[in-house]
């Protein structure tokens, strides 16, 4: 640009290539595990991409990695990479349980096959006593349930487990709480000796109560 010369907006452009390519060796591990060296793999653009076998199993995978000026042949000193193949997180079933209103639950574990796991658990049904909503390290503690109605109440809890961003399967499981039984009140009788009594009815508000009797 010259001053006095020039009218307007002037305009720098630059131009440039990436004339590059690049090479990946991965160690013997690696290698068994399914990952494929890059010999002059083109450099098109950043980040380069590394493919991970579906199958490479938990662990940590190691090679160098090295990048050539095609211009000049010229190559990097050779960088270390690493790619941390982590394990789907699991819990082992949960079994269900069943309890009485104003009880208290057993304490709930959760048990994992995969260390570090943490859980986030679901409650359908929060009138129970229970959250609607958890993160756990290891479990639930016991609780005292309730049931206001005459009908039991099925809380169904979902448990995933999740670790380093991982999500395994959910496992479900069930707490029920039975309703406080009741019984109509009877009316007393009197009658003679040798009398006959009127049939006497038992009767509650909650399906299925037996009644015992002394």
């Amino acid at each position: 640009m010259t001053r006095g010369t020039n009218t307007g907006n002037g305009q720098v452009t630059i131009t440039y290539s990436i004339p590059s390519t690049y090479s990946i060796v991965w160690d013997g591990t690696a290698g068994a595990a399914g990952f494929t060296n890059v010999t002059n793999g083109s450099v098109t653009s950043s980040p380069v991409n590394i493919t991970v076998p579906g199958a490479a199993a938990p662990n940590t995978y190691n090679g160098t990695f090295t990048i050539t000026n095609s211009n000049t042949s010229c190559t990097s000193a050779p960088y270390a990479i690493s790619v941390n193949v982590n394990p789907i997180p699991d819990v082992l079933p949960i079994g269900n349980q069943a309890v009485c209103n104003g009880a208290t639950t057993t304490a709930i574990t959760f048990g994992t096959t995969v260390p570090g796991t943490t859980f986030d658990w679901t409650n359908s049904d929060p009138s129970i006593g229970l959250a609607a909503t958890g993160t756990a390290v290891s479990g639930i503690p016991s609780f005292t349930v309730t049931n206001s109605s005459n009908v039991p109440v099925n809380a169904v809890i979902t448990v995933t487990p999740v670790r380093m961003g991982c999500l395994g399967a959910a496992q479900t499981f069930t707490i029920t709480v039975n309703p406080t039984p009741d019984v109509v009140p009877s009316s007393n009788q009197t009658l003679c000796n040798g009398d006959t009594t009127a049939t006497i009815h038992f009767t509650g508000s909650v399906t299925g109560t037996v009644f015992n009797w002394t």
